[in-house]
């Protein structure tokens, strides 16, 4: 059965292969939410060492820790804290629209078809970096 799969496997590789060598233009919207997604997740994973101690953005974290605290019970903004730069995977989404923005600029791409998985592939590139490099 594990040799079946093997073969399996690779004719569906082998189609996707051919069929990507004979029209480019049909797979270029998925290249571009890949490379959009993995930009985005480039990008968070950059931040997020900015807020650190001691960089450059750690002053706009000290920032947002003093203002949108969570255990600020008082203050109706405290919801802003997680996309703001509390946390990595709150923060990649915002990004993500950001660079998917910047890629439909210059590409003219539509939302619908493209922001969405450009979205889910930098989580799942922040997820993967986050697990193994940072």
């Amino acid at each position: 059965m594990k040799g079946f799969s093997l073969c399996l496997l690779g004719v569906v590789i082998g189609l996707v292969a051919g069929g990507f060598l004979n029209d480019f233009a049909f797979y270029t919207p998925f290249i571009l939410s890949v490379l959009s997604g993995a930009v985005a997740a480039g990008c968070s994973t950059f931040l997020d060492f900015s807020f650190n101690e001691g960089n450059i953005f750690a002053g706009y974290y000290r920032f947002i820790e003093a203002n949108l605290n969570p255990e600020n019970a008082k203050n109706p903004l405290t919801f802003l804290h997680k996309p703001f730069g509390g946390c990595l995977f709150c923060m990649n989404i915002w990004v993500a629209f950001g660079c998917w923005g910047a890629a439909a600029l210059l590409f003219d791409v539509a939302f619908w078809v493209y922001a969405l998985p450009s979205t889910f592939f930098s989580h799942v590139f922040l997820t993967i970096s986050a697990k193994y490099i940072i």
